[in-house]
């Protein structure tokens, strides 16, 4: 294993927050550090050998890196959905150009949230969209999945899909439910991998064409993981989840899976949701570490079951490897690359 990251010393290897992690041809590790608005780079051994970027508005620069990716000839690209814009880098660090994104198609009037769904063969990139302006009551977000060229131009609606469920909670806020399902979008070829959460199945749409890859459906004890839900919000000092729990509608069902992977070989991972860990109001930003983790072969048939590590999220699987991001008990984040036993 190579761990990257530390308490104090060097700077290099002092992350303030990871957002995203990938893999280069020959080992090298690429890390989007969204609090520093940087993108730093280590050997296969995890010893620090540059940074690129830095907080700004200008070329090179990052206001808020989302999701970073290596292409063809280990071309990093970089999302930054406060600017609207992709930049494009060398592997060493250098920036090729980049593009501003046409998201006008995204704000239906009162805008949208967008997040990076996935790049395609060809670099097209895939762009989730949540429509802002809902209306008050119980029910699920509606999400759009975007096609877009590597010059930012809208190329298609690729899907549709339902995101977290809000209802109001207390007296001034609309917010998801504990147990929200929580929408995973992965991409690999031409296809574009989704988890709804709602169901035990990827839905895979390719083309003009949707398919589902079906996965066992799990039984949880909803009495059990509202009573666990109410004591680690307390424990934690939520105040305000405390606040709103007595008015929160309590589920009727709870969500199947919560996390999603597509590695370079077209493998389809999918993380089996607990209500005791993967609950939205226990984890930050749907990010779910450790757990059990379905893997199946690119037509769907289970080759394994995979035992994550706690604290462990994974972001990228390629070949015998998986790179992702590990937090201790003090917090501190660390980019980390595991074998993969299988």
């Amino acid at each position: 294993m190579v761990a990257i990251g530390a308490v104090d010393g060097d700077a290099g290897y002092l992350f303030q927050r990871v957002v995203d992690a990938d893999l280069l041809s020959d080992g090298r590790v690429v890390v989007a550090d969204g609090g520093l608005s940087v993108l730093r780079f280590f050997d296969r051994d995890g010893r620090f050998l540059g940074e690129s970027g830095g907080r700004g508005e200008g070329p090179g620069e990052f206001a808020s890196i989302q999701k970073i990716w290596v292409v063809a000839a280990d071309t990093i690209g970089v999302l930054d959905l406060a600017t609207s814009r992709l930049s494009y880098f060398e592997s060493d660090g250098s920036l090729v150009r980049t593009a501003r994104l046409d998201l006008s198609v995204t704000t239906a009037g009162v805008g949208s949230l967008d997040f990076m769904a996935g790049v395609l063969t060809d670099g097209s990139v895939v762009i989730a969209s949540l429509a802002l302006g809902r209306e008050d009551g119980l029910g699920p977000d509606r999400i759009s999945v975007e096609r877009f060229d590597t010059e930012g131009r809208h190329l298609g609606r690729i899907g549709e899909s339902e995101g977290l469920v809000r209802a109001r909670l207390g007296e001034r806020m609309i917010g998801p439910l504990p147990f929200t399902p929580y929408p995973h979008f992965a991409a690999h070829g031409e296809a574009v991998y989704h988890v709804d959460g709602y169901r035990s199945a990827v839905s895979v749409w390719l083309r003009d064409s949707e398919n589902e890859v079906a996965f066992p459906a799990a039984s949880h004890d909803l009495t059990g993981a509202w009573a666990h839900l109410e004591a680690e919000v307390r424990r934690r000092g939520h105040a305000m989840y405390v606040s709103v729990l007595p008015t929160t509608p309590r589920p009727d069902s709870i969500p199947a899976l919560a996390g999603l992977l597509v590695d370079d070989g077209g493998g389809i991972w999918v993380k089996q949701y607990v209500p005791q860990t993967d609950a939205l109001w226990l984890t930050e930003s749907g990010r779910t570490a450790g757990g059990s983790w379905w893997v199946t072969d690119p037509i769907g048939r289970l080759i394994a079951e995979m035992e994550v590590p706690d604290g462990f999220t994974p972001l990228r699987a390629k070949r015998d490897r998986v790179v992702g991001i590990a937090v201790d008990a003090l917090g501190v984040e660390r980019v980390e690359v595991r074998l993969i036993t299988r």
